[in-house]
């Protein structure tokens, strides 16, 4: 009995916090490249953030500066979502790493999953003191040697508290 009331109240808060999570608008990434050695063979669902109170009315997600956001995205794997690596990255021409996020994946999803299966990849980030006013387009990757996950999001640095 106790054994159930500990595997249940973790999946209660986990779907409230889905629950709560705003389902936002991304766009697949670009074609990869030929020399690029990793197929895209991955379908990224949805994508939910928390907070973002501006996505229902289909508008880009305001983060403050030195606040905490999650990003949370359900994807279908291709093949087997062993060893995984995720990685954001500011878009704009050349792709620059968040610094300091943990490229681990899983830690953030299930590993030991199925292909075929859909799976929730979920990271909480906190937007840089230094990250200047505007409105950025992030892009998400997830990979390992046999498939990737990629997808766009944009979000706005506002310049002051509303």
């Amino acid at each position: 009995m106790m054994l159930k009331r500990v595997l249940v109240v973790p999946a209660f808060f986990l779907l409230i916090h889905f629950c709560a999570a705003e389902e936002v608008r991304s766009r697949t990434c670009p074609p990869i490249s030929e020399e690029y050695s990793v197929t895209r063979n991955c379908t990224v669902d949805r994508v939910h953030i928390e907070p973002c109170p501006q996505a229902a009315s289909n508008q880009p997600c305001q983060i403050h500066r030195r606040h905490q956001a999650t990003i949370s995205f359900h994807y279908t794997p291709g093949k087997s979502p062993v060893s995984l690596q995720s990685q954001a990255y500011w878009a704009s021409g050349m792709d620059l790493p968040f610094a300091g996020m943990d490229t681990n994946a899983c830690s953030y999803t299930s590993c030991d999953g199925a292909a075929g299966q859909e799976h929730t990849y979920s990271y909480s980030l906190t937007i840089p003191n230094k990250a200047r006013p505007r409105q950025y387009d992030v892009k998400w990757k997830l990979w390992n040697d046999e498939m990737e996950c990629c997808f766009i999001v944009t979000f706005v640095v506002p310049s002051k508290r509303n």
